[in-house]
């Protein structure tokens, strides 16, 4: 069970890390990032039941992100 929380907080973490280099590629015309909102936004999912939720139940990304 502690294994699984130190796993979660992890992805946590990463998964914000990646959200933020996407916030500085779109201030940077050299980095991208669409690849770097994309893993993070994976992370997240993977962290967290209830953002996991919060996305499958999203009209808009509901179709897209079914089988993750």
């Amino acid at each position: 069970m502690k294994l699984r929380y130190i796993y979660q907080s992890v992805l946590f973490i990463i998964g914000l890390f990646f959200i933020l280099l996407g916030f500085v590629g779109l201030l940077l015309p050299i980095a991208p990032q669409v690849p770097f909102f994309i893993i993070g936004a994976i992370c997240l999912m993977k962290s967290s039941n209830r953002i996991r939720d919060c996305v499958k139940q999203h009209a808009l990304y509901k179709s897209i992100v079914k089988n993750l």
